[in-house]
């Protein structure tokens, strides 16, 4: 759903930005979200301890 829309929404509302950069925002958006899901311990917990919100 997401690539539909920003394919309808981004000309409509930045007429002058250039597919080409728009397309490195996007490769640039997934490789982060890649790096995030590959630096995700997989095991851990939900818990959290009371040190982080001091």
């Amino acid at each position: 759903m997401t690539l539909p829309a920003a394919a309808i929404l981004v000309p409509d509302f930045f007429p002058d930005v250039s597919p080409r950069w728009v397309v490195r925002l996007g490769t640039a958006s997934f490789t982060g979200a890649l790096v995030l899901m590959a630096a995700l311990d997989a095991d851990a917990s939900a818990d959290t301890s009371p040190s982080l919100f001091c």
